[in-house]
This record gives C-alpha cells, sequence and structure tokens, in this order.
C-alpha cells in the first residue's frame, strides 16, 4: 500500500508538471518578440493577448517606407515605449497600424531623430498619449 502511494504520488507530481509546462508553453507562443535598428539594439516584443506592442533599448534607424510592425502587429491597440533612444530616421515607424487607440511614451529620446515623416500616418484610433 505504502509502495503504491508512493507510485501515485510521483505520478501526480509529473502530470502537474507537464501540465504546468504545457500552459507556460501556451502563454508563450501569444509573445513575439525581436530587434530593430541598425545594430538590433532596439528590441520590442508584442503580445497579442493584450494587443500590446513594447518597444525597448538604443539604436540608430535608417528609415524605411513602411512600418516594421505592420506585418506583425496590425491589431496592436497599444503602443508602450519606454527607456528607448532612437537616433536618425524613424520615418513610418508606426504608419499603418490603424486600430491603435493609445501610446504610452515614458523615457523616449528622440533628440537625436533627423526625420520622423509620416510616423504615425494611418493611426486614425489614437485618442490617449
Amino acid at each position: 500500500m505504502k509502495r503504491l502511494c508512493s507510485t501515485l504520488m510521483t505520478s501526480l507530481c509529473v502530470l502537474m508538471v507537464l501540465f504546468f509546462a504545457m500552459s507556460f508553453e501556451a502563454e508563450a507562443g501569444n509573445v513575439t518578440n525581436g530587434t530593430l535598428g541598425d545594430n538590433g539594439g532596439i528590441q520590442w516584443t508584442y503580445d497579442e493577448d493584450t494587443k500590446t506592442l513594447t518597444i525597448t533599448g538604443e539604436d540608430r534607424l535608417s528609415g524605411q517606407n513602411q512600418s516594421p510592425f505592420i506585418e506583425i502587429c496590425s491589431d496592436a491597440k497599444k503602443v508602450v515605449v519606454e527607456n528607448c533612444t532612437l537616433s536618425g530616421n524613424a520615418s513610418y515607424l508606426f504608419a499603418g497600424l490603424a486600430q491603435v487607440e493609445s501610446f504610452v511614451f515614458d523615457d523616449f529620446d528622440t533628440s537625436n531623430v533627423h526625420t520622423m515623416s509620416f510616423m504615425f500616418d494611418g493611426c486614425f484610433n489614437v485618442s490617449e498619449l
């Protein structure tokens, strides 16, 4: 009887570990991340569950003719930029993110950005900065 209880407890522990591992794996599947900038110094994360794009880091941007995020998170509702320093050309950075309702800027330094043309082009639903 004692051996049976021990085996059942071990099996229960293994099942619990597998269950929690699968839960964390499912959560991780809803988050996409990557880097941006000439040296990959800007880190971004997109959480599909909360529809939030978060951007941090420091780097120089060379500019683009469309947002680097449009194919990754076109359904984003919120953009959070924190502890971020950009330089160079930030044209079209958020362009086309038509579902974004709010931008949160916390320690966002753009003093060395020389071009911001069309940076927020198409962001028609913004109601909070």
